[in-house]
C-alpha cells in the first residue's frame, strides 16, 4: 500500500512541474504576442511588400474592391477582435460625446 501511495505521490509531482512548465510557456508567449502588438505598426511599415501580402493573406479573406473603398473581411480569429475593438472605441467615443454635452 505504501509502494502505492509513493507511485501517486510521485506522478502527482510530475504532473506539478509539467503543469508549472505550461504556465511559464503561456506567460512567455503572452509577453511576446503583447510586445508584438505594441510594435505591431512599426514592424510592419518596415517589411517588404511581400511579407506584406503573406500578412495580408494570413488575416484577410475575401478583400474586395467597391469603387475607390476598399472591403475587407477578417479571417476568424482576427474578425473577433476587430469587432471587440469597434465596440471600444465606439464606447469610448460615445462617453467623450456625453461628457461634453455635460460641460
Amino acid at each position: 500500500m505504501s509502494e502505492q501511495l509513493r507511485e501517486e505521490q510521485s506522478q502527482c509531482l510530475k504532473n506539478i512541474e509539467l503543469r508549472q512548465g505550461a504556465e511559464i510557456s503561456y506567460m512567455r508567449d503572452g509577453i511576446r504576442l503583447l510586445d508584438l502588438a505594441v510594435n505591431a505598426k512599426s514592424m510592419f511599415e518596415t517589411q517588404e511588400i511581400r511579407s506584406k501580402r503573406q500578412l495580408f493573406k494570413f488575416l484577410l479573406s475575401n478583400s474586395q474592391l467597391n469603387g475607390k473603398n476598399l472591403v475587407v473581411t477578417f479571417r476568424k480569429p482576427f474578425e473577433m477582435l476587430v469587432k471587440t475593438n469597434t465596440v471600444i472605441a465606439t464606447a469610448k467615443t460615445e462617453k467623450a460625446i456625453r461628457a461634453e454635452w455635460r460641460e
